[in-house]
């Protein structure tokens, strides 16, 4: 959102100006504010409310499972497993939000394959992402045929985590 207007070669401040991520203190404990103004506590019910990629979730899980073993260990108190807790919450809500679309999501293949895809779009004289797009969208319709044969439905059978995440890309992007 940009709420600055371009006057005579000079930038004019129409308003409130949308600020980025902030940490900071809300009633002796400790929160970020996202760039729309939602105070983020680093809850379960955050978690849920941001929606989070299906990756990203469970970069969280083994995240939260480490400081789970550290408390079961003994190595950290009940208040320090909490604020770990909460600090990788709020992490992995802010990180998901803000590297969105900059960091695309990865797929491993060994590097032998990963040349040979190469020199195939190069052949088919596709740039890799456009090669990738045809690759990703053959594969999708192939699925989507195989969920019609066996359900009847032409739709995958994505969970309640997935649904969510892809509603919140999909009103990103608009």
């Amino acid at each position: 959102m940009n709420n600055t207007k371009k006057t005579a070669g000079k930038t004019a401040t129409t308003g409130k100006q949308r600020q980025g991520w902030r940490k900071t203190r809300c009633k002796g404990e400790r929160v970020i504010i996202d760039p729309d103004g939602r105070v983020i506590h680093g809850t379960a019910c955050d978690v849920r409310e941001a929606a989070l990629t299906p990756e990203r979730r469970n970069a969280l899980a083994k995240s939260l499972g480490l400081a789970r073993y550290l408390h079961g260990e003994k190595t950290i108190d009940a208040a320090e497993f909490r604020d770990m807790c909460e600090d990788r919450r709020r992490a992995a809500i802010m990180f998901d939000v803000a590297l969105e679309g900059i960091i695309p999501p990865s797929v491993r293949v060994s590097p032998a394959m990963f040349i040979k895809l190469q020199a195939g779009a190069r052949m088919l004289g596709y740039t890799w992402s456009e090669y990738l797009d045809q690759l990703w969208s053959g594969e999708l319709e192939a699925l989507l045929d195989h969920a019609e044969s066996e359900t009847g439905k032409r739709e995958l059978p994505l969970t309640r985590q997935e649904r969510a995440a892809l509603a919140r890309l999909e009103a990103a992007a608009l």
